[in-house]
């Protein structure tokens, strides 16, 4: 049996649309591992094993199996040594307007300011809306640049535009038939988890 390794890196910074891309990648037939959310539910191993990776100089994947997809912090920070260990790599960097995510973000942790840890508390001790605003500019930026001209490496997806669109690029960069007339998952909304007063 062949063991599943990830091949596909969502490499969008929070608030860009991360869990919906988890949602529409298995709704594609891929395994999908979102730190964010596993983190949160304590089933941090896979998370763990990426940091440590990063911090021995190791390939970002060594250890991590089982998943065809991976995402959200740490691997959207991560997405030049991965293209430098992991062949064949697909890279999908979700997109929302940097000012939108500023203020989602914004949002979300002063609502759950009492439970965030110390590494997102360092964006909340001052100006953090712009702060996390500039992140995400400088994100885009990076990705950009750095995936010049390789088109067949980098989907960008602009969570903006309609189901449809979303689906067929999606489903063409990879090369697995998109759905039809069916909405594009949107998950993880704050009207998904400030009106209940839960993060998941």
């Amino acid at each position: 049996m062949t063991v599943k390794k990830p091949y596909v890196f969502g490499i969008g910074t929070a608030k860009t649309g991360s869990h919906s891309l988890a949602a529409a990648l298995e709704r594609l037939g891929l395994s999908a591992y979102h730190t964010g959310s596993n983190k949160f539910k304590r089933n941090e191993s896979i998370w763990k094993q990426l940091v440590e990776n990063h911090k021995e100089n190791r390939s970002p994947i060594e250890g991590i199996t089982g998943f065809d997809a991976l995402m959200d912090h740490p691997v959207w920070e991560m997405y030049q040594e991965i293209d430098k260990h992991v062949e064949g790599a697909r890279f999908i960097l979700t997109y929302r307007p940097p000012e939108d995510c500023a203020l989602s973000w914004s949002r979300m942790i002063h609502k759950q300011y009492k439970n965030a840890g110390d590494g997102v508390l360092k964006y909340w001790k001052d100006n953090p809306y712009k702060r996390f605003m500039d992140m995400a500019i400088k994100h885009v930026d990076g990705v950009f640049t750095y995936f010049h001209a390789r088109a067949d490496d980098l989907l960008v997806l602009d969570m903006r535009d309609e189901s449809k669109t979303k689906w067929n690029l999606l489903g063409e960069f990879l090369g697995i038939d998109p759905p039809k007339d069916e909405p594009f998952p949107k998950k993880f909304a704050h009207q998904h988890w400030e009106i209940k007063n839960e993060l998941l």
